[in-house]
């Protein structure tokens, strides 16, 4: 049997996050020191690497997941799997596009919600 994926094992693709950050300003007036708090919309994008792909089949059809790695993190992690259909495949400009929106509109963004 042969079964045809939508991306290959070292396929890398970027992904849009946003993420909500507390600010904090201190200014001295008449000798007190007085202390702002507040929110900034941080928007990155994140480099993601295809590692393994999983494919189970039975009478219901085909079900294909992949493994995937985040790209330059600092620390080892296991790998995350995602259905075909939930990866977007974009480029690192459309991802910080997209994340850039996320923030002009004030609104954390980690990935799609069906996830």
């Amino acid at each position: 049997m042969i079964i045809e994926t939508k991306y290959d094992i070292g396929h890398r693709f970027w992904v849009p996050r946003c993420v909500k950050r507390l600010r904090e300003e201190e200014q001295e007036i008449n000798d007190q020191v007085w202390v702002r708090q507040y929110y900034v919309y941080e928007s990155y994008v994140k480099e993601k690497e295809i590692i393994s792909i999983d494919v189970k089949c039975g009478k219901n059809g085909t079900s294909i997941s992949y493994g995937i790695l985040n790209i330059g993190e600092k620390y080892s992690e296991l790998s995350q799997w995602y259905n075909e259909s939930k990866i977007e495949n974009y480029t690192k400009a459309e991802a910080k596009k997209l994340a850039d929106k996320y923030a002009a509109n004030y609104e954390e963004h980690f990935g799609s919600s069906d996830w």
